[in-house]
């Protein structure tokens, strides 16, 4: 293995670049006679990025065939198998990645996601229990598991105790929140987290709960004054996406749409963005609009040749309506 290949490899995969990718590792498996075990696993991995399930579980299949015993081939076709809905067959194979310490976190992991999705609450329990893990990690599991059964003061005590450990966590506050409208009703901790947010020395997750709470309880604009609060504080896409996806939600695209225009600038893959912009400017007669910023964005981004297509099929819609 080449360390610098590899390396190359990973930045890939960190960029999205998960076809340069796979070209990678095709390359060096075929510089090492077309049946090296860790190249194969690389151009799994990539496979799975890519959304070929099936493929990466042959290459997962034929890595193991060179070598019955590798753990990362095992954990890969697991992960396979469990994305194609296969859970009883990932979780025999998590079960054996499971015994090789390099390769235990992901099998846990899998093995978790697995139990969750067949809803098997009870089994987690005990899982966490066995494996010993440090109280951080087991956590946000034992909260999901102990709120799904039902248990909900006892999940409300994990959550204090992982906060105890890590003050002002995000997924804990967040965790905390969901348990604690259960408890109270939405409009105690809506009031509770807007004084909360207004306390200087607290980080901006609290914010971003009384937002989201607001939005939750038809206060469109007191949620939409608390992201841009947030905002002006720190410049940041991921609360400018929540306010767009807010505004365009409440039917207020005229407000939605000039955010979403910023953030595709900044990010012309997201196709969440992509698709609740395109859907805002239909809904106001905007397409027109629309075909314009793409053009613009395309100029920006000349690489990113999807939009080639967005710009076609909104000029199809136009025709339509002429």
């Amino acid at each position: 293995m080449s360390a610098e290949n590899y390396g190359r490899f990973r930045d890939l995969l960190r960029r999205g670049e998960f076809r340069g990718a796979l070209a990678l590792a095709e390359e060096e498996c075929m510089r090492r006679g077309g049946n090296d075990v860790f190249w194969l696993n690389q151009q799994a991995l990539a496979r799975m990025r890519m959304g070929c399930p099936e493929k990466a579980i042959r290459l997962s299949e034929q890595a193991l065939a060179l070598d019955p015993r590798n753990a990362y081939a095992m954990v890969c076709r697991a992960d396979a198998l469990r994305e194609l809905g296969k859970t009883t067959e990932a979780i025999a194979g998590y079960e054996e990645a499971a015994r090789f310490e390099k390769t235990a976190p992901r099998a846990r992991k899998g093995l978790l996601e697995c139990f969750a999705t067949g809803h098997e609450w009870s089994n987690i329990l005990v899982r966490l229990a066995e494996w010993g893990l440090p109280e951080m990690e087991a956590a946000p599991w034992r909260i999901k598991a102990l709120g799904a059964l039902g248990r909900n003061d006892e999940a409300l005590e994990v959550c204090r105790k992982w906060l105890q450990l890590q003050p002002d966590h995000p997924s804990a506050l967040w965790e905390l929140v969901r348990l604690e409208i259960e408890k109270e009703g939405l409009a105690v901790v809506r009031d509770r987290y807007g004084k909360l947010a207004r306390i200087p020395s607290r980080p901006p997750v609290y914010g971003e709960i009384h937002a989201s709470l607001c939005a939750r309880s038809g206060q469109v604009d007191e949620a939409a004054s608390q992201y841009a609060r947030l905002e002006r504080s720190a410049a940041s896409p991921r609360l400018k996406r929540k306010e767009a996806f807010l505004m365009a939600r409440n039917m207020r695209e005229k407000e939605a749409i000039p955010i979403m225009e910023e953030l595709l600038r900044i990010d012309p893959r997201d196709m969440y963005i992509h698709s609740s912009y395109q859907a805002a400017c239909g809904r106001i007669g905007g397409i027109p609009r629309a075909v314009n910023f793409y053009r613009e964005l395309l100029a920006i981004h000349p690489d990113e040749r999807s939009l080639h297509g967005r710009i076609r099929k909104l000029q199809r819609k136009l025709e339509g309506q002429g």
